[in-house]
């Protein structure tokens, strides 16, 4: 080995180890350096490495004088990319001949580098010609190789789903999980992907049916995401044609139920059911109630059984007790609470499936001796089961955490305090800290900006600690997605709720997630917080204000110039379709109160007219229907509208989060429309889009803006 040799080794050592100045400092002391390629591209690096891009462009383009190396010009490429010179960054890709770049990490760094300036044809085309090659040329035995097709596949979906094309994402992570069904990177994409897409239940290999479990086991990916593909695709039909009729549910038909961990993993986690499975689950509960009941209350030696009523447990907790229970339910209902507290006096051997009866219908505070006695007794069973999970909860004392909240000044406007009250007797959403994982983590607020409205977007400023404030936080969720979501981010959870905060600040403590500020008080009085923002998150929230234009000013007066906001507000042309519904409530005069939200969705449920509010997830929790079709003040908004306040309020329009509802895939229909409106930033026109497909927005519109 050559003295030369020698030294590049050793350099290259240093960079490696971090040792970025020792680098700076060895390459700059020598007197050749500037004539030598090789030291100018590891200077340039280590430039880089220690976030000076502007010396670090300077370098490599040095470099590049000496030698035309294309792995130099992939360097300089990155560093221009992350300095946000994205047009130089194209023009120098432009300059690569693929042809010359041998090695398959370099072909692959060269793929991702078209991926990051959006040249998302180009990034696919040569992903897929990696993956041939590598499968081409390799009996597919070798771990390293078997990887790097996973991980071209990986990027191919990425780069797919990107573009709204979920059937090509999903046949690319499908191949990528035969070889892998366990990658944490390919689980989340699929958890992203099946929100989009329907399956049928008899056509998914079994590869995917235990990637499909392995998401549903995850315990940071949502469930929300697949919900559809478990209610509908999966589970839908099976469970309707066995438990679909009471009469004919026999422990037998069970049975399967009972021993299926899919089943077990997904519903004893997550609330989001369709109407199908909340009937199937109303009769199984009938059915063990009576059955219980007619055996004189005879204790039943099945842990399946105990595992299928903690289901049953769990759901209806979730959904806030919203089922229905016809007069023989009540009837039973009444000799099972003599029997318990039979049990509780000693009279009666304790049967624990009874007590999960009891609580598949009544919460715990209902009956706090109950509650006390199986605290006491644990009934012989886990402490880690759910029964035991759900009395903690619903147990838990929210004073301390509720006093130790900071109050900007006492809510005295009129609706304000009418909509506090709403939300202080029914904290929204509830919710399990399972939301974390998500294909794009660990951004900057200017990544994430850009991968929300899926483009490049000018002139945005680097924020290295944005400061970020969740104006309507409610339970905290949001609040606790940008924790997770955004590098070194300063979050503000603002909320008129105390229980709502305090509910949300008791998520993120169990979770130890500390950078967020909770403070009660109303929008209108958000600049004695005293503080501007780079980012305020507010979706949702306006739209039940008494003066909704007089609070979005408030938010902007706290914002920074080039700050950004997400906005979210109804439309009044996609919140038509719930005129049927709330003319029913007032025709039937029904109030907020549980029973006659029982009454209003048995008679939704029975209506022989298609009423599509139940293929809703609203529409199975008892706080999510009420915030629904209850709200004490709600207003809509039109676009045309929405676009003079924006301008008002010299705010600009970026786009809409693409991501919402499944906008993504509008995208195709909108451009054919309206193919010269590339960035989606056209209100006019998206106004014309919402008139011809007015369920466009059925959630709400979700904005990103600006403030010039």
């Amino acid at each position: 080995m050559t003295n030369q040799e020698k030294e590049n080794k050793e350099l290259l050592s240093l960079l490696a180890d971090k040792k970025y100045k020792n680098v700076i400092k060895k390459i700059t002391s020598s007197k050749d350096y500037k004539k030598n390629a090789f030291k100018l591209a590891v200077l340039a690096q280590a430039y880089q490495s220690m976030n000076d891009l502007f010396k670090a462009i300077k370098v490599y383009n040095d470099s590049l004088k000496l030698s035309e190396k294309p792995e130099i010009r992939l360097l300089l490429i990155d560093a221009l990319i992350r300095s946000q010179n994205i047009i130089k960054a194209k023009n120098e890709l432009e300059k690569i001949n693929p042809q010359q770049l041998e090695k398959i990490t370099t072909l692959i760094n060269y793929a991702n580098l078209h991926a990051n300036v959006c040249n998302n044809d180009k990034s696919i085309e040569l992903f897929e010609k990696i993956r041939k090659q590598l499968i081409d040329n390799n009996i597919i035995k070798d771990d390293l190789i078997i990887n790097r097709i996973i991980e071209a596949s990986i990027q191919i979906c990425r780069l797919y789903f990107r573009t709204g094309n979920y059937g090509q994402a999903f046949a690319n992570i499908s191949l990528a999980l035969k070889f892998n069904t366990k990658k944490r990177a390919s689980l989340i994409l699929l958890s992203e992907i099946l929100s989009h897409i329907t399956l049928d239940k008899d056509k998914i290999p079994p590869h995917l049916f235990e990637a499909i479990g392995n998401c549903v086991k995850a315990p940071d990916i949502s469930n929300e995401r697949f919900n559809h593909l478990i209610n509908y695709d999966i589970y839908g039909k099976v469970l309707a044609e066995k438990f679909d009729d009471y009469n004919l549910i026999s422990f037998s038909e069970l049975n399967s139920l009972m021993k299926d961990e899919l089943f077990y993993n997904y519903f004893s986690n997550d609330g989001y059911i369709s109407h199908q499975i909340e009937k199937c689950f109303v009769n199984i509960r009938k059915f063990i109630l009576f059955q219980i009941v007619k055996d004189d209350f005879k204790e039943i030696d099945s842990k399946l059984l105990i595992r299928l009523m903690e289901v049953l447990v769990f759901q209806a907790n979730y959904s806030e007790y919203i089922w229905s229970v016809d007069e023989g339910e009540k009837k039973a209902l009444e000799k099972l609470k003599v029997y318990l507290f039979s049990v509780i006096n000693k009279k009666n051997k304790p049967n624990f499936i009874a007590f999960l009866t009891h609580y598949s219908y009544f919460c715990i505070q209902d009956d706090i001796e109950i509650a006390n006695y199986i605290q006491k007794s644990k009934l012989g069973i886990d402490d880690a089961s759910i029964l035991h999970d759900k009395i903690r909860e619903e147990r838990y004392d929210y004073t301390k955490i509720s006093n130790e909240i900071a109050v900007l000044k006492q809510v005295k406007e009129t609706t304000s305090k009418r909509v506090k009250d709403f939300y202080e007797e029914s904290p929204y959403p509830k919710y399990e800290f399972r939301e974390t994982a998500q294909e794009y983590g660990n951004l900057n607020l200017d990544l994430y900006i850009k991968r929300i409205v899926a483009r490049e977007i000018d002139n945005v400023k680097i924020v290295k600690k944005p400061k970020i404030l969740i104006a309507g936080a409610g339970t905290g969720g949001p609040a606790i997605r940008f924790c997770t979501t955004l590098n070194n981010a300063e979050v503000t959870a603002l909320d008129l709720s105390f229980n709502s905060l305090a509910y949300g600040k008791r998520i993120a403590e169990d979770n130890n997630i500390k950078n967020i500020e909770y403070i009660q008080g109303d929008i209108l009085d958000i600049k004695k917080i005293n503080k501007k923002f780079d980012l305020i998150h507010c979706t949702g929230v306006l739209h039940h204000m008494k003066d909704p234009e007089k609070g979005l000013k408030s938010l902007v007066d706290v914002l920074e110039t080039g700050g950004f906001m997400q906005l979210g507000y109804y439309s009044e042309i996609s919140k038509k379709h719930l005129e049927p519904y709330r003319k029913m409530i007032k025709d039937n005069k029904y109030t907020s109160e549980i029973t006659d939200i029982r009454n209003f969705r048995s008679q939704i449920i029975n209506s022989p007219d298609k009423m599509e509010i139940h293929r809703t997830v609203d529409f199975y929790n008892l706080s999510m229907l009420k915030d629904l079709l209850f709200h004490p003040q709600e207003k809509f908004y039109n676009l045309e509208a929405l676009k003079k306040i924006f301008e008002l309020n010299k705010l600009e329009f970026l786009g809409f989060n693409l991501g919402q509802a499944g906008l993504l895939t509008n995208k195709n229909k909108y451009l054919k429309l309206f193919p010269n409106d590339v960035n989606l930033t056209n209100l006019d026109n998206w106004s014309k889009y919402e008139k011809k497909y007015p369920m466009t927005f059925k959630s709400m519109y979700q904005f990103i803006v600006r403030k010039q």
